[in-house]
């Protein structure tokens, strides 16, 4: 490429040289062939770059494949017109010629497509480690490649021999975003796309050290000119037809999202004898699927907006739910915020009108198969709201909250029914109401409400929890918390089974109760200061349970437990007398009637432990009168 010209030659050798300069460049149909390859690199780059700003006003279209195919238009208009002209060749002193343009342009392309293969959905906005790895040692090889290019002998071998070595790390990493991309995407068509894609794209690039090793760079085999057509022949494919099937996929996940919603199942892949977690879109919801709101696509990005309509002008059936849902430019390609996992997003942040949510600290992305359960536990359930807080970003501590409180809710309901199943015995004092009713004394509880006995098993333990620090005191430190967070999200699979068996229980204690009071006899005497009442069960503690089995918000404060431990002894009322006022309680207020000094000090001092981390509103302690 030009080595005739690149220091001067003696005229008695002119022939000479004309003939090596002749071999150099090939014969003339090598020649035209090398030259029209060119001319259709330069009209499909060209052509594809106006198919692209079409697809920009009429469906979607990714920044990538666009600034691919613009670089890449330039490139060939300078390699046509200016090839032999420098800096597009670089002429060595010692006889070496280098296209550098050709080396330039694949440090301005190469990176953008690993970029957009790992993005292959164009539904990220960020950037993951396995991303920026791929990124280095793609940038590794092609450097490498360029001085294994300026140098000859020995070191031109070692600089190939560490570019082959950045690229088979950027092949490995390759091929694991292309087996999941293959069982992310839908099925059918989409699966097709990417299949055609992966065979694309490992057959250009492989091509590019080969043609340097037979070329003018390496042994020789090939002159100039059959370089410049194996290289456009592996360009084409590499960046045009690999562009033009990355987009064309991107449509159509995009259509299948408006059509059929963002809904996805965890599975499970084996690549390189390493177990892959994907999240594969399907059709239709089912027990181990997970559907995200459609509305979030359609608010961050114009194009599903635009694509929703043009589908409707079709006559396709589009999800009712994003109908009037339009563009909001203040979530449109937001960045994450810093410090967060790569699947927990800003818009999962952000409410309806893009003002941000408080923030909490989402779980792990290590622990996403423990947590599949749990998310889609609390999709079901807060599906119906309108600007609930997305439950996957619930932090562990929230978590073990609730958790603690189920349990709580389950002992307390084993408490009742072995208070149920004892003989009903003794008396309480009551006070005679002027129409018959009756009032329980100060020490128990309104009797018809739900009440059960008052245990040491439902009392806060600072030891043998069920993480091993405790119920309500266990909330563990940093280091606990990392040994303890997969055996929590573990077990929070099985809470909302948990929970709807207490509830259920519930159900059926509050009509025992109530059927047993039908059945008590009453005989009220008029004029009498004394009335037979129904008797109640002993030292009480009253659960404000929730009336449904939705799991509590993961912004919400902690449902509150009115707690209140009557003496279990009989106490007569006068007629006279009215009842001394009932205290209000605070649903964030815990009361609890003394029982022995030492153990209440212990549970105010768990409880401030407590309220110091929570994020909501506090929780604070108001014992009885006389309890300091």
């Amino acid at each position: 490429m030009g080595n005739a010209n690149s220091f001067p030659r003696p005229e008695d050798d002119f022939y000479t040289k004309c003939g090596d300069f002749h071999d150099q460049n090939g014969s003339l149909l090598v020649q035209q062939i090398g030259r029209g390859l060119q001319w259709v690199t330069f009209v499909v780059s060209w052509f594809q770059l106006a198919f692209y700003g079409y697809q920009s006003v009429k469906s979607t279209l990714g920044w990538e494949e666009t600034y691919v195919c613009v670089v890449e238009a330039i490139k060939i208009t300078f390699d046509i017109f200016f090839m032999y002209s420098t800096p597009a060749t670089i002429y060595q002193t010692n006889g070496n010629t280098v296209s550098w343009l050709t080396y330039s342009e694949w440090l301005l392309t190469c990176p953008v497509i690993l970029v957009q293969l790992c993005n292959i959905t164009g539904l990220e906005s960020d950037f993951s480690n396995r991303t920026m790895q791929v990124l280095v040692s793609d940038v590794g090889a092609i450097v490498m490649g360029t001085y294994a290019a300026f140098s000859a002998g020995w070191l031109k071998a070692v600089f190939f021999l560490l570019g082959c070595s950045y690229g088979a790390f950027t092949f490995y990493h390759a091929a694991k975003v292309y087996i999941e991309s293959y069982y992310m995407v839908p099925k059918g068509l989409c699966r097709n796309l990417v299949k055609a894609m992966a065979w694309c794209f490992f057959t250009s690039w492989v091509g590019f050290p080969i043609i340097f090793l037979a070329g003018p760079d390496g042994f020789g085999h090939l002159s100039i000119w059959a370089e410049v057509a194996a290289q456009q022949i592996c360009e084409i494919f590499s960046k045009n037809v690999w562009g033009f099937l990355g987009h064309f996929l991107r449509v159509k996940i995009h259509e299948f999202i408006i059509i059929h919603g963002d809904c996805r199942k965890l599975s499970k892949v084996k690549f390189a004898g390493k177990e892959l977690m994907v999240m594969s879109y399907v059709e239709k919801d089912g027990n181990d699927t997970i559907r995200t709101s459609t509305r979030q696509h359609v608010q961050r990005r114009a194009s599903f907006t635009k694509m929703r309509d043009l589908l409707k002008k079709r006559g396709v059936n589009t999800r009712k739910s994003i109908d009037r849902v339009d563009f909001n430019p203040k979530l449109a390609y937001e960045d994450n915020i810093p410090g967060m996992p790569e699947h927990v997003k800003r818009e999962d942040l952000m409410d309806s009108n893009g003002n941000m949510r408080p923030q909490i600290q989402a779980y792990p992305p290590d622990y996403l198969q423990a947590g599949m359960a749990m998310q889609k536990m609390m999709n079901e359930q807060q599906s119906g709201q309108k600007n609930g807080f997305p439950p996957m970003n619930m932090d562990n501590e929230q978590m073990m909250r609730m958790m603690a409180m189920i349990l709580q809710q389950q002992q307390a309901v084993q408490q009742q029914q072995s208070a149920q199943q004892q003989p009903m015995s003794g008396a309480m004092g009551a006070r005679v109401q002027p129409f018959g009713g009756a009032e329980a004394s100060n020490s128990g509880q309104m009797w018809g409400q739900q009440e059960v006995a008052m245990t040491p098993s439902m009392q806060p333990q600072q030891q043998g929890g069920m993480f091993g620090g405790g119920v309500m005191s266990g909330l563990p430190m940093a280091s606990q918390q990392m040994q303890h967070q997969q055996a929590a999200m573990a077990q929070a699979a099985m809470a909302q089974q948990q929970q709807q068996q207490l509830m259920m229980q519930q159900q059926q204690l509050q009509q025992q109760q109530q059927h047993h009071q039908l059945q008590q006899p009453s005989s009220a005497i008029v004029g009498s200061s004394v009335d037979t009442v129904p008797v109640p069960p002993p030292a009480t503690v009253q659960m404000q349970i929730p009336a449904t089995d939705a799991m509590p918000d993961p912004h919400a404060t902690l449902p509150s437990v009115s707690t209140t431990v009557g003496s279990g002894g009989g106490q007569e009322g006068s007629a006279a007398s009215p009842p001394p006022p009932r205290s209000p309680v605070s649903p964030h207020t815990l009361n609890l009637n003394r029982q022995d000094s030492a153990r209440a000090d212990e549970v105010r001092a768990m409880m401030q432990n407590m309220q110091h981390k929570m994020h909501n509103s506090p929780l604070s302690i108001r014992g009885k009168p006389g309890w300091s």
